[in-house]
């Protein structure tokens, strides 16, 4: 099953309409896991793209036989990845739009989830567009960061502003004055209400009940 619930543009901001289109160029990243759920394979691209995003700690090399899980910590999107494991390893191919970006780039890709023999999961990652962005700091890992975390969705990458919701990351630097903030808050991973709902029609009904159990 394919599928495709989220809009393929999120951003809204006056920085989306000046910023250049770049042609993605990137091969796919692709890694998998065992029926154990341990990581156990991944491409070249995979160790490539980790260093290129400042995130030397995460090339394969450090990453073989442990868990999936270990690396997600937000427990909704643990949900969620579970439930597309499980139905992948009943025969299900999916194909899910996902945003990761980085400090000057913002990097619309899919993730499509596949069936390995003996119960393993194929996972490739595309980039199907990318958009020039003035430079965020507060996206820079290089960049030591305070105790203070802000919510980052992990599908759109929006922030989430408390009391104000979800916001392009260059909405939120500015409505969070962070431009004058000495020392940056961490981003921690999580998954906005949209996206939730979008995966929650894409999912089946044991989600449902996982998802409500987490509220």
């Amino acid at each position: 099953m394919n599928a495709s619930p989220f809009p393929t543009t999120t951003c809204c901001s006056v920085h989306e309409q000046a910023a250049s289109e770049l042609p993605p160029t990137a091969p796919p990243v692709i890694y998998g896991i065992d029926r154990d759920d341990q990581i156990v394979g991944a491409s070249r691209a995979w160790d490539r793209f980790a260093v290129a995003n400042e995130a030397p700690g995460l090339v394969f090399g450090s990453l073989t036989r442990k868990r999936l899980w270990d690396h997600i910590s937000d427990p909704t999107t643990v949900a969620i990845y579970r439930n597309l494991v499980e139905r992948v390893r009943d025969g299900a191919k999916v194909t899910l739009p996902l945003r990761c970006d980085s400090p000057t780039l913002r990097r619309w890709l899919t993730l499509t989830a596949s069936p390995m023999p003996l119960g393993g999961v194929k996972f490739t990652s595309r980039t199907i567009r990318l958009q020039a962005r003035t430079y965020l700091a507060v996206m820079d890992p290089s960049i030591p960061k305070s105790g203070e975390l802000i919510k980052a969705c992990g599908w759109c990458r929006k922030l989430h502003v408390p009391a104000q919701g979800w916001v392009e990351a260059e909405e939120a630097v500015d409505r969070l004055g962070l431009f004058e903030h000495a020392t940056l808050p961490r981003l921690m991973h999580s998954i906005c209400p949209v996206c939730a709902d979008a995966m929650l029609n894409l999912q089946s009904d044991d989600l449902q009940a996982q998802l409500a159990a987490l509220s």
